[in-house]
Formats: C-alpha cells, structure tokens, sequence
C-alpha cells in the first residue's frame, strides 16, 4: 500500500467524517473516522502502537467518505486497519 493510495496527506482534520458518522453520533466515547482513519493510519505507517479497540464499531458505511471534501478514503483506511486484527 501506498501512503497517497487514499489520499492522507489530504486530510485537514476538518472533522465533517465525524459529523457524517452514524456511530460517532449516538456514542460519546467512539473517537471518530477522522481518528481511527487518518490519524491512525499515520500512527500504522510510522509503526507506532495504537489503541485500535474501537475499530470494530466502524459500520463501514461509507457515509465519511462521501462526506470527505478532500476525497480522503477514510473508510479504506478503517478497513484496512480492521484486517491484521482478524483471524485467518
């Protein structure tokens, strides 16, 4: 995987994924697609450890990518966040 495969760079932390986030909304805890994408990819490229306990309560729905200004691939980066932690 490329760093520019979703666009990273292009993430300003605007929040509007957050917003858009059917989960972030009803739970206060969940920290957001702008953390679990953006902000731990970053982490994962860099090869620090992070807490990735909530990514399991991503619905994959997509609705932060559409909401992206920035065409950032947020739920891609969830995704494949999710994958290492899953048993083969």
């Amino acid at each position: 995987m490329r760093q520019d495969d979703f666009a990273i760079d292009n993430c300003l932390k605007c929040s509007i994924c957050n917003a858009a986030c059917p989960v972030f909304s009803v739970n206060s805890k969940y920290p957001g697609p702008k953390h679990l994408g953006p902000e731990l990819e970053r982490l994962r490229l860099e090869g620090v450890a992070a807490d990735s306990g909530w990514l399991e309560y991503c619905l994959g729905c997509h609705r932060c990518d559409l909401a992206c200004p920035h065409g950032v691939g947020v739920s891609e980066m969830i995704a494949n966040a999710k994958a290492p932690a899953k048993p083969e």
